[in-house]
Protein backbone atom coordinates (compact mmCIF):
# COMPACT_ATOMS: atom_id res chain seq x y z
CA UNK A 1 0.00 0.00 0.00
CA UNK A 2 2.72 2.49 0.96
CA UNK A 3 4.62 1.52 -2.20
CA UNK A 4 1.62 2.41 -4.34
CA UNK A 5 1.36 5.75 -2.56
CA UNK A 6 5.04 6.41 -3.22
CA UNK A 7 4.57 5.65 -6.91
CA UNK A 8 1.62 8.07 -7.04
CA UNK A 9 3.76 10.83 -5.52
CA UNK A 10 6.64 10.21 -7.92
CA UNK A 11 4.21 10.18 -10.86
CA UNK A 12 2.95 13.56 -9.68
CA UNK A 13 6.55 14.81 -9.87
CA UNK A 14 6.83 13.36 -13.39
CA UNK A 15 3.62 15.15 -14.38
CA UNK A 16 5.02 18.45 -13.10
CA UNK A 17 8.36 17.96 -14.87
CA UNK A 18 8.44 15.08 -17.38
CA UNK A 19 12.08 15.80 -18.27
CA UNK A 20 13.39 15.21 -14.74
CA UNK A 21 15.07 11.81 -14.38
CA UNK A 22 15.04 11.40 -10.59
CA UNK A 23 11.34 10.51 -10.14
CA UNK A 24 11.65 7.77 -12.77
CA UNK A 25 14.66 6.35 -10.92
CA UNK A 26 12.72 6.49 -7.66
CA UNK A 27 9.72 4.75 -9.24
CA UNK A 28 12.14 2.06 -10.40
CA UNK A 29 13.40 1.63 -6.84
CA UNK A 30 9.84 1.16 -5.57
CA UNK A 31 9.07 -1.41 -8.26
CA UNK A 32 12.32 -3.23 -7.44
CA UNK A 33 11.27 -3.41 -3.78
CA UNK A 34 7.90 -4.79 -4.94
CA UNK A 35 9.81 -7.38 -7.01
CA UNK A 36 8.17 -6.02 -10.18
CA UNK A 37 11.43 -6.13 -12.10
CA UNK A 38 10.16 -5.37 -15.61
CA UNK A 39 8.52 -2.18 -14.33
CA UNK A 40 11.71 -1.29 -12.46
CA UNK A 41 13.77 -1.77 -15.62
CA UNK A 42 11.35 0.33 -17.68
CA UNK A 43 11.55 3.24 -15.22
CA UNK A 44 15.33 3.10 -14.84
CA UNK A 45 15.59 3.16 -18.63
CA UNK A 46 13.30 6.21 -18.77
CA UNK A 47 15.56 7.97 -16.25
CA UNK A 48 18.64 7.09 -18.32
CA UNK A 49 16.98 8.25 -21.54
CA UNK A 50 16.35 11.65 -19.94
CA UNK A 51 19.78 11.79 -18.29
CA UNK A 52 22.26 9.38 -19.91
CA UNK A 53 24.85 10.21 -17.24
CA UNK A 54 22.59 9.29 -14.32
CA UNK A 55 24.94 6.97 -12.43
CA UNK A 56 22.34 6.08 -9.83
CA UNK A 57 19.86 4.87 -12.45
CA UNK A 58 22.59 3.02 -14.36
CA UNK A 59 23.69 1.23 -11.18
CA UNK A 60 20.11 0.40 -10.25
CA UNK A 61 19.47 -0.98 -13.73
CA UNK A 62 22.59 -3.15 -13.47
CA UNK A 63 21.47 -4.45 -10.07
CA UNK A 64 18.13 -5.56 -11.53
CA UNK A 65 19.82 -7.39 -14.40
CA UNK A 66 22.20 -9.06 -11.92
CA UNK A 67 19.21 -10.11 -9.82
CA UNK A 68 17.62 -11.63 -12.94
CA UNK A 69 20.83 -13.55 -13.74
CA UNK A 70 21.67 -11.41 -16.77
CA UNK A 71 25.24 -10.90 -15.59
CA UNK A 72 26.80 -9.84 -18.90
CA UNK A 73 24.14 -7.18 -19.37
CA UNK A 74 24.72 -5.97 -15.79
CA UNK A 75 28.48 -5.86 -16.39
CA UNK A 76 28.08 -3.87 -19.62
CA UNK A 77 25.91 -1.30 -17.84
CA UNK A 78 28.38 -1.01 -14.95
CA UNK A 79 31.24 -0.55 -17.43
CA UNK A 80 29.24 2.25 -19.04
CA UNK A 81 28.76 3.81 -15.59
CA UNK A 82 32.50 3.53 -14.87
CA UNK A 83 33.29 5.38 -18.11
CA UNK A 84 30.93 8.18 -17.08
CA UNK A 85 32.06 8.39 -13.46
CA UNK A 86 35.28 6.59 -12.57
CA UNK A 87 35.11 7.92 -9.00
CA UNK A 88 31.57 6.74 -8.21
CA UNK A 89 31.96 4.44 -5.21
CA UNK A 90 28.64 2.66 -5.74
CA UNK A 91 29.63 1.54 -9.23
CA UNK A 92 32.85 0.02 -7.88
CA UNK A 93 30.90 -1.75 -5.15
CA UNK A 94 28.35 -3.17 -7.59
CA UNK A 95 31.13 -4.27 -9.94
CA UNK A 96 32.90 -6.02 -7.03
CA UNK A 97 29.72 -7.87 -6.04
CA UNK A 98 29.14 -8.90 -9.66
CA UNK A 99 32.69 -10.22 -10.10
CA UNK A 100 32.46 -12.05 -6.79
CA UNK A 101 29.23 -13.69 -7.95
CA UNK A 102 30.79 -14.93 -11.19
CA UNK A 103 33.84 -16.24 -9.32
CA UNK A 104 36.41 -13.73 -10.56
CA UNK A 105 37.91 -13.02 -7.15
CA UNK A 106 40.91 -11.08 -8.47
CA UNK A 107 38.66 -8.51 -10.16
CA UNK A 108 36.28 -8.52 -7.18
CA UNK A 109 39.14 -7.65 -4.82
CA UNK A 110 40.29 -4.87 -7.15
CA UNK A 111 36.84 -3.27 -7.20
CA UNK A 112 36.34 -3.73 -3.44
CA UNK A 113 39.67 -1.94 -2.89
CA UNK A 114 38.62 0.89 -5.20
CA UNK A 115 35.31 1.10 -3.37
CA UNK A 116 37.13 1.27 -0.03
CA UNK A 117 39.27 4.15 -1.31
CA UNK A 118 36.37 6.06 -2.85
CA UNK A 119 33.59 5.08 -0.51
CA UNK A 120 35.00 5.97 2.87
CA UNK A 121 33.27 9.35 2.80
CA UNK A 122 30.12 8.47 0.87
CA UNK A 123 29.48 5.02 2.39
CA UNK A 124 31.24 5.02 5.79
CA UNK A 125 29.03 2.31 7.28
CA UNK A 126 29.99 -0.13 4.52
CA UNK A 127 33.71 0.61 4.71
CA UNK A 128 34.32 0.35 8.46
Amino acid sequence: KKYDRAIEEFLRAVYLNPNYAKPYNNIGVVYYKKKEFSSAIRNYQKAIKIDPQNLEALNNLAVVFKKLGQLEKAKAILNQALKLGANHAGTHYNMAVLYEEIGNNKSAIHFYQEFAKLGSSSHPSLVQ
